[in-house]
C-alpha cells in the first residue's frame, strides 16, 4: 500500500528556527499519537520527521559587485580585526557602504540561504559593492570579483554600532584564535 498522507496526521510546528513537519501515513496509524517534549510536537516514530530550515523572506533584491577581504593592514584601517560597527570580524560579516549597519543579506547564487550581516565599511569610493570577510588571503584571492551578483535583503539594519562593548583589536584576535583552537 502506498504511503498516503492523512490530513489529520499532518502537524506543523515551529521550533528552534526550523519548521517541523510530522506526517502520519495510512500504514502507520500510531504516528498520529504525538508527545510534547519541551514544547515540540513530535510523532511517536522520529524517523518520519522532516526538518526544513526556516528561510527568511526577501524584503528586496538588488544586484551589485561582490569581492572579499581579510584582516590585513593594506585592506583595512589600523584595527583590522574590529569592524566599523565595533564588533569583531568573523564568518558572516560583510563590508558595504550601500546598506546600514546591521542589515542582513544573502547571496543565493553563491552561498545559498546563508545570511550575512553588514558590520563593516569600505573605502568611500566603493558605493555599490560588498566585501565578504574571509580568514585566509588565498581564499579571498580565489573568490575574486563577482559582478552583477544577486543580493537579497532579509532584514533592514538600524545603523546601531557597538563601540561601547569595548572590542579591541587584541580581544578580537584572541577571540578568533580561540574559535580556531
Amino acid at each position: 500500500m502506498p504511503k498516503i498522507l492523512t490530513a489529520l496526521g499532518l502537524i506543523l510546528t515551529l521550533a528552534n528556527n526550523h519548521v517541523v513537519f510530522a506526517a502520519s501515513f495510512m500504514e502507520f496509524p500510531d504516528l498520529t499519537h504525538v508527545v510534547e517534549s519541551q514544547g515540540l510536537v513530535v510523532p511517536k516514530d522520529p524517523e518520519h520527521i522532516l526538518i526544513v530550515p526556516e528561510v527568511a523572506p526577501t524584503l528586496r533584491m538588488v544586484r551589485t559587485t561582490l569581492s572579499a577581504y581579510n584582516s590585513i593592514p593594506n585592506q583595512t584601517d589600523g584595527s583590522p580585526f574590529v569592524t566599523a560597527a565595533g564588533t569583531c570580524v568573523r564568518d558572516g560579516v560583510v563590508a558595504s557602504n550601500a546598506f546600514r549597519i546591521g542589515t542582513k543579506i544573502r547571496f543565493p547564487e553563491l552561498f545559498g540561504n546563508k545570511v550575512f550581516v553588514v558590520e563593516d565599511r569600505m573605502n568611500e569610493r566603493y558605493t555599490n559593492r560588498i566585501d565578504v570577510w574571509m580568514t585566509e588571503l588565498g581564499d579571498a584571492r580565489k573568490f575574486g570579483l563577482k559582478r552583477n551578483t544577486r543580493v537579497e535583503v532579509v532584514e533592514e539594519g538600524n545603523g546601531k554600532k557597538f563601540w561601547k562593548d569595548g572590542w579591541t583589536n587584541e580581544k578580537c584576535v584572541q577571540m578568533l584564535a580561540d574559535s580556531v583552537a
